[in-house]
């Protein structure tokens, strides 16, 4: 896939262009994608990701709190067989863009669109005053043909990120998984902690909470950790220990069956389930019974 960060890219053969911010990638964003990789390959031509590095929606929690980072949409715009991925700043430059020089100059001139991909909501232009429909009929006047994906549910519920970041706040994960096609996660570097976990018998690998990032409510959760190609079932708590008085939020995640030293290394952080909220104990010893109880209660769910 190759990686262009400016709007204004000029590509000479004809191509298929999906349109959106894609925060997520979820399962409404993979159909638009997915429908313009479709396309591109029954006719020989590029699937082009024309895309914001930041929300256009600036007075939104969508500008602050993401779903996925830039690095974990790349790689999902890769896996979906995109060729070409336009990503840049929500700049000045891009925000005076009227309709119609949107459509004359971006997607004609420089895109050189045979066919455009957009979502039902999906809103273009200055303001993004204009829809989808009325992307269809611009388009229409540059011979550049337009198909628009309708909404997708999920369970009676419309596929979209706000509702994904709804689910993940209050501590279901396993719904944001059905909505996202994969399961929610994070990514930070193992950094050194107490080591009150090793002292308790159950040693952890410490991460940093990701800044701007949308993240589970406060609790113990089912997890998957991931790296170097390797995957193991564990659980992660996110939080600040109250039981130590801890005054740093970060996410404390405890692998099965695992003695390997990874500190430094970076983790990937799948949560599939929660099982119970974060909670003061009166000891230490205490708490470590309620993590070998946590433990039980996750590889049951494991099976």
């Amino acid at each position: 896939m190759i990686v262009f960060t400016e709007p204004f890219v000029q590509i000479k053969d004809k191509t298929a262009v999906a349109l959106g911010f894609f925060d997520g990638v979820h399962l409404g964003h993979k159909a638009v994608i997915q429908s313009a990789v479709k396309y591109s390959r029954e006719n020989n031509i590029p699937a082009v990701v024309w895309t914001f590095l930041d929300s256009p929606k600036k007075s939104s929690r969508s500008s602050i709190l993401s779903i996925t980072d830039n690095e974990e949409r790349k790689a999902v715009f890769e896996a979906l067989g995109v060729d070409i991925l336009i990503e840049f700043p929500f700049s000045e430059d891009v925000k005076c863009l009227t309709k119609d020089k949107f459509v004359n100059t971006v997607l004609k001139e420089k895109l050189n669109a045979e066919k455009v991909f957009c979502g039902f909501n999906y809103t273009f232009g200055a303001g993004g005053t204009g829809k989808a429909e009325e992307l269809k009929q611009l388009c229409k006047k540059q011979n550049i043909s337009v198909e628009i994906s309708d909404k997708i549910s999920v369970d009676g519920k419309t596929v979209s990120s706000t509702v994904i970041r709804e689910y993940i706040e209050n501590g279901f994960p396993e719904k944001a998984h059905m909505l996202l096609g994969r399961p929610y996660s994070i990514k930070g570097t193992v950094i050194n902690g107490k080591k009150l976990g090793r002292t308790l018998g159950f040693p952890t690998a410490n991460v940093h909470i990701p800044e701007n990032k949308v993240l589970p409510k406060d609790g113990v959760y089912l997890t998957v950790t991931s790296f170097d190609g390797k995957s193991f079932y564990g659980i992660t708590n996110i939080g600040t220990n109250p039981t130590v008085d801890e005054k740093i939020r970060r996410a404390e995640n405890f692998i099965f069956d695992f003695g390997e030293d990874i500190y430094g290394n970076e983790i990937k952080i799948e949560f599939l389930r929660f099982i119970r909220g974060e909670k003061k104990f009166d000891s230490v010893e205490l708490l470590a019974e309620q993590v070998k109880k946590d433990i039980e209660t996750a590889k049951g769910m494991v099976g």
